[in-house]
């Protein structure tokens, strides 16, 4: 999952796919960050990608220089 992630972040298509980790942690819903499963904090100029579910949060990746607001899922975050 994270050579998939990371590729296509690098790579220039600037897509974050999550689908593998929240198929592992048993996400069946259509949106995770209404479900409380995903989070993108603003810290400074960067944005974390925050994980949490049925386990305590914890930060995917720290995305420099980039801001929150411009992570959309179905458009750039795939789940």
């Amino acid at each position: 999952m994270c050579s998939d992630l990371w590729g296509r972040w690098m790579g220039g298509n600037r897509e974050l796919v999550l689908t593998d980790l929240f198929k592992s942690l048993g996400y069946s819903g259509s949106n995770p960050i209404l479900d409380d499963y995903l989070k993108f904090v603003q810290s400074d100029t960067s944005t974390l990608v925050q994980v949490s579910g049925n386990y305590s949060p914890y930060t995917l990746a720290n995305l420099s220089n980039f801001t929150a607001t411009n992570l959309v899922i179905a458009t750039n975050v795939i789940v």
